[in-house]
């Protein structure tokens, strides 16, 4: 499943990740555990993914029930669906939380309220609540795109001539774009 988006590498070795996840949970021996991963893996080569991940834990002793969650519908304002694996080692009943009853969150509703800081700023009083220390030529090409737009905002004389073009397209949270305000996000972390 490891790959960049809309692409699939299945040699990659970062397929096998939760190989590593069981080791540890054998381990460790906790009486839950939790587990996600992108979405598409619950469909993933027929759904045999999914169970090879659900037969790994039941072998080490746990009962596995896995579900496709949306962060949206638990107060996020992202549109984010994970497959979530939840684990039980005496075998009992497994629950998925039921989704909250209220609409989804817009980026404005959930941090439009934060004092506004300077590139570099941080402000003590709102936990992780920084900016970060973009370059004034960073700054400059940011000015030009809209709320939710991208880098075709950008003037072209501004646009990178080389190097990763990918930095200014909205899917990546860690890289330079606009989230729309009044909409929820595609990608967002906080």
């Amino acid at each position: 499943m490891a790959g960049k988006i809309g692409r699939t590498f299945t040699d990659d070795p970062r397929n096998h990740l939760f190989k590593e996840f069981v080791r540890i949970v054998k381990i460790v021996q906790p009486y839950f555990f939790v587990m996600e991963n992108v979405a598409r893996l619950y469909t993933h080569n027929s759904g045999k993914t999914r169970i090879e991940i659900i037969q790994a834990f039941q072998n080490i002793g746990y009962s596995v029930e896995c579900k496709i969650l949306s962060a949206a519908d638990f107060g996020v304002p992202q549109i984010r669906s994970r497959v979530i694996f939840i684990g039980r080692r005496d075998k009992g009943k497994i629950s998925f939380p039921e989704p909250l009853q209220i609409s989804h969150q817009t980026v404005g509703s959930a941090i439009g309220h934060f004092p506004k800081l300077a590139a570099g700023e941080s402000n003590p009083h709102v936990a992780n609540h920084e900016a970060m220390n973009h370059s004034a030529q960073m700054l400059e090409k940011m000015a030009f795109v809209k709320n939710g737009g991208n880098r075709n905002d950008i003037p072209e004389p501004l646009r990178p001539k080389t190097g990763d073009i990918r930095k200014y397209i909205r899917y990546n949270s860690n890289k330079t774009s606009r989230l729309y305000y009044r909409r929820y996000a595609q990608s967002f972390s906080l």
